[in-house]
């Protein structure tokens, strides 16, 4: 080979081409410019995908949307999830929180819903907050939520399951269109990703966003 070239071959399935050094540094620097490349290959991206919270967000976004009366249930593990639960492309966030007064106590634009016992949750004195889910519809560091929802019930969150500090088996996240075996066929009016819950029965009840609110679906028997 002449020592004098400055080029270097690489093999292709198609054709032996040859490349200067000049050439080879700026594809080198084409490819490093591409964020799914520069990031690592396994950081392809997709669209609405987002990376999950930090717990000091988390704690944060739930004190500014519902006040000093909830707050998270941080010695659960996990104790928030994040998924489209309202369907319309933008991630929203879940949180197990403690409720440390009554609803009405709330901030005016919270719906809070109760799907095991009506009204409201009696007054509650700081040595015994019940447990209930906060979501947050999309708002952002910058943006305000969309909407802002507590599923409350002293009855339901109060049953011996929902002593365990692991939460593994008790929430979960059903991605919508996602195929399972054995999946509980959810009504036909829900939109995004479902909410699924542990109760003592052992079949699983599912939260889900109907275009309007939550509603709550609870199979007759398990799948």
């Amino acid at each position: 080979m002449n020592r004098k070239s400055t080029a270097h071959r690489f093999c292709s399935p198609f054709r032996l081409f040859a490349v200067t050094r000049s050439q080879t540094t700026l594809l080198v620097l084409t490819l490093l410019s591409l964020p799914w490349i520069a990031q690592g290959t396994n950081s392809v991206p997709q669209s609405n995908t987002a990376m999950p919270p930090a717990p000091a967000d988390v704690k944060a976004a739930v004190n500014r949307s519902f006040g000093p009366s909830v707050e998270p249930a941080g010695d659960r593990k996990p104790y928030y999830w994040t998924g489209d639960f309202n369907g319309d492309g933008v991630p929203d966030m879940l949180a197990l929180v403690r409720l440390k007064g009554p609803t009405r106590a709330l901030p005016k634009d919270v719906s809070a819903l109760n799907f095991w016992n009506a009204g409201s949750l009696p007054a509650l004195s700081g040595k015994e907050p019940q447990l209930a889910l906060a979501i947050i519809h999309g708002g952002g560091a910058a943006a305000a939520p969309a909407g802002k929802y507590l599923i409350h019930s002293k009855d339901f969150f109060s049953t011996p399951v929902w002593a365990s500090t692991s939460t593994a088996d008790l929430i979960s996240v059903v991605r919508k269109g996602a195929k399972r075996s054995g999946a509980v066929r959810l009504p036909a009016s829900a939109r995004g990703d479902a909410i699924s819950l542990a109760t003592e029965a052992g079949i699983d009840t599912y939260v889900y966003w109907n275009g309007k609110t939550y509603r709550l679906f609870e199979p007759t028997e398990a799948p």
